[in-house]
């Protein structure tokens, strides 16, 4: 099974939940279809549809000049976590909900948050929708510093899909994909 025939296959099982949900709204608790649909579109939007990082902040290219890193070839998460420990006393990477005392240069973003992407997901009614909101999602790599921003401007759980340019933070295509 080649790629393209998995995404169908996954975009068709995607749709389904969703459409069952609506048509059976107490069959599947709206806890299930989240966390269905968070997986799969965080497994997919991440490793299939965009083959990885979109691209990496200005801000956190210059931290990773300054630290020396070669991450050209970290071109999704993992890649980032499995090289956590290189810099010693300084961890390289959080994502999502992962909180720890100990300092982190990079987080790994959504430019729109899961929970919004998941609420318009709710709504589709085919997979031409789907597709079309899921191509929206993109994942970034930016400083912790930019992610606080994010957090105090309140766009947690929602935001503009101009974010990052409102608050200044510049995405360069540093793995051209």
């Amino acid at each position: 099974m080649n790629i393209r025939d998995f995404e169908e296959k996954e975009y068709n099982i995607l749709l389904d939940m969703i459409l069952l949900h609506k048509q059976f709204p107490n069959k599947f608790t709206k806890e299930q279809i989240n966390f269905f649909s968070y997986s799969w579109w965080d497994y997919a939007g991440t490793k299939s549809i965009s083959n990885g990082y979109k691209g990496i902040s200005k801000s956190a290219l210059e931290k990773v000049n300054k630290y020396g890193l070669n991450c050209k070839d970290w071109k999704h998460y993992d890649d980032w976590y499995k090289n956590n420990d290189i810099i010693k006393g300084i961890k390289l990477i959080a994502a999502g909900n992962s909180y720890s005392p100990q300092k982190k240069l990079f987080h790994s973003e959504h430019n729109l948050p899961c929970s919004q992407i998941n609420k318009e997901l709710m709504e589709a009614s085919n997979i031409n929708d789907i597709k079309e909101i899921l191509s929206k999602s993109k994942v970034y790599i930016i400083t912790s510093e930019e992610n606080e921003l994010l957090t105090k401007k309140g766009w947690s759980k929602k935001r503009p899909e101009n974010a990052y340019e409102i608050l200044g933070i510049e995405i360069i295509n540093y793995w051209n994909n």
